[in-house]
């Protein structure tokens, strides 16, 4: 049903102008921007697909100016760009007339309303003045996909023409963990030379603190980057590369490692001992990774259940230790789904040649092939 059609008291546009914009849900405020809808769906139904289609109001306002989304023609996405500018404008007049940047936290929120998600490299100045103001902002260095040149001449003829007390640089460069190491350490010793020359015992000693700090992870970062790559090369799915990441615990026979139904929080290493995929009648061998199917799994529930035939140890990675390896070394997130995939087709393998070599209309025989997912 059209919105035209709806009870005066329940339209978008005029619970807006009765109640106030804090009283409309999202799907509601981007149906007032929409206008109309498209055929067979109203503009609050266009509005909550596009909604998810995006992944939220965020990801909406980011691809709306830049990308050809269904159910948006060149107006609409004219308006929501306006919009978006005007969002722009207005918060850029407001940092003016207030000392706005004062906190790390407020310059990565006004940097996420300019910056976004862009798709290129981007090199960007905020000069401020003396009580931390926003007077200017600009973009004076645009890159590629990979690389963006910077000029320090004309930062500097820029910084004189705006007259700043301070400025704050910031990039979209650095994506991953090994680069922003060296680049913090690049920052260390530049703010250690600064200290010395212009004496500041505080710089001073704080950058000579994380100059260990940053050359320490910097060189685990690297170290996990050779690991990831020999296991690679090597075509290795032991999992002998996650070793140093992984919690070591001790098991009594009997003991049960999880049930089948389970949630799986952790994936695991067997180091010595014995376990049976108790459904299956199977035992793993020592040093094999297991349970990490169900880890990946979009459910997240253990098809099987682990229990110890004798004393037992493994090692234990959770979610958490995961996510943090990726995010620093996305190499350790490709090794590791490698590692899944690879488990994944040599149990298809298996079960293909048990089907192969079974009588025909023995499922039940096949089926009890040894499997090392859980």
């Amino acid at each position: 049903m059209a919105i035209a059609d709806w009870p005066e008291s329940e339209r978008p546009r005029e619970r807006l102008l009765a109640q106030g914009p804090g009283a409309l849900s999202d799907a509601e405020l981007v149906a007032v921007l929409l206008r109309t809808g498209v055929r067979g769906k109203s503009a609050v139904d266009l509005a909550r697909e596009l909604i998810e289609r995006c992944q939220g109001i965020g990801g909406l306002l980011e691809r709306v100016a830049t990308e050809d989304l269904k159910g948006l023609g060149a107006a609409k996405r004219a308006q929501f760009a306006a919009a978006l500018e005007l969002a722009r404008r207005s918060l850029t007049e407001q940092m003016k007339k207030r000392s706005a940047l004062t906190s790390p936290g407020a310059v990565r929120d006004y940097l996420r309303l300019f910056i976004g998600r862009r798709e290129h490299e981007v090199f960007v100045c905020i000069w401020l003045d003396a009580q931390h103001r926003v007077t200017a902002f600009e973009e004076p260095f645009r890159g590629t996909l990979t690389q963006t040149s910077v000029y320090p001449r004309e930062v500097v003829k820029r910084a004189l023409h705006h007259n700043a007390a301070a400025l704050i640089f910031a990039g979209s460069f650095v994506k991953t963990m090994i680069p922003l190491r060296w680049l913090g350490l690049g920052s260390n010793f530049g703010f250690i030379v600064y200290g010395a020359l212009f004496p500041s015992l505080p710089m001073l000693a704080l950058h000579s603190l994380l100059v260990p700090v940053n050359l320490y992870r910097l060189i685990e970062m690297i170290r996990l980057s050779r690991r990831v790559n020999a296991a690679a090369g090597a075509q290795d799915t032991s999992g002998l590369w996650l070793r140093p990441y992984m919690k070591r615990r001790r098991l009594k026979r009997g003991a049960v490692l999880f049930r089948k139904g389970d949630p799986a929080v952790h994936l695991y290493m067997l180091v010595s001992g014995r376990i049976e995929l108790v459904e299956i009648g199977n035992e793993l061998p020592a040093g094999r990774i297991f349970g990490e199917i169900a880890f990946f799994a979009p459910d997240r529930r253990r098809t099987l259940t682990a229990r110890c035939v004798e004393d037992s140890e493994v090692l234990a990675i959770n979610e958490s230790t995961v996510r943090q390896l990726y995010y620093q070394n996305p190499e350790f997130g490709f090794e590791l789904i490698g590692l899944v995939a690879g488990r994944l087709t040599a149990d298809i393998r298996r079960l293909e040649a048990a089907l192969e070599v079974r009588p025909q209309g023995d499922a039940e025989a096949a089926v009890k092939v040894p499997i090392n997912s859980a």
